[in-house]
């Protein structure tokens, strides 16, 4: 139990909180446990986004359609974490993408309302809260202004840092085979800086269909 509370206090949403605040959120919290087998759907894309979805052991990929379906992003998070937290409140309450295990993983879920009940009788929750939305709302503004070029390939790696955080995982972009060029329309020029930035160690090309970002951090470095 001291181990499933230390992870608990862990969580994004959760951390700062003392072992007597998360007592008492668990005794009038019901807590779903779930154990996911590697490879098995956790949530479908499109599915409801009605409860709070941790990881507490293990870890999940998220996969997200992009270019009408012709290519998917997908990117990997480790416990302890949460997923789409930020699609439970806002027009989009949706799922975004699937969500499945990459490794034998163990999911938490509690529901919306009893998040809502935290956040009104717990400041620090609502401050984690705060601070995970205001995160990944200022980031739009921070890739628009450190662009240096809107092209397709700068839109494009934009897009990418904008949908990962900072503890996304074996980020990668790629189609069922037909080339990303084509896709997402890369010129040559951009396709030698796309080159570029393999040779710095920023991505990694495999064939023609799969990008894999090494270092994310330098995804808006010129």
């Amino acid at each position: 139990m001291d181990s499933m509370y230390d992870t608990m206090m862990s969580l994004p949403i959760l951390k700062g909180i003392n072992r007597e605040q998360l007592s008492e959120f668990i005794s009038r919290t019901p807590l779903k446990f779930s154990s996911y087998k590697a490879g098995s759907a956790i949530h479908a894309c499109g599915e409801s986004c009605e409860s709070v979805v941790c990881i507490v052991s293990g870890s999940v990929v998220v996969t997200l359609p992009l270019a009408d379906g012709l290519a998917r992003l997908s990117y990997r998070y480790e416990a302890p974490g949460v997923v789409c937290v930020q699609n439970l409140f806002g027009l989009h309450r949706s799922f975004p993408g699937e969500v499945h295990a990459e490794t034998d993983c163990g999911i938490m879920e509690f529901e919306k309302s009893a998040y809502l009940d935290l956040l009104k009788g717990n400041r620090i929750c609502m401050l984690n809260l705060l601070n995970y939305i205001s995160v990944r709302a200022q980031r739009a503004e921070h890739v628009l202004c450190s662009l240096p070029s809107l092209d397709q390939l700068g839109s494009l790696l934009a897009m990418i840092y904008s949908i990962t955080d900072a503890n996304s995982r074996d980020i990668t972009l790629y189609s069922g085979g037909m080339p990303l060029r084509d896709i997402f329309h890369l010129s040559d020029s951009q396709m030698e800086h796309l080159a570029r930035l393999e040779s710095r160690g920023t991505v990694t090309l495999r064939g023609e269909s799969r990008l894999m970002v090494a270092d994310r951090a330098q995804l808006l470095e010129g």
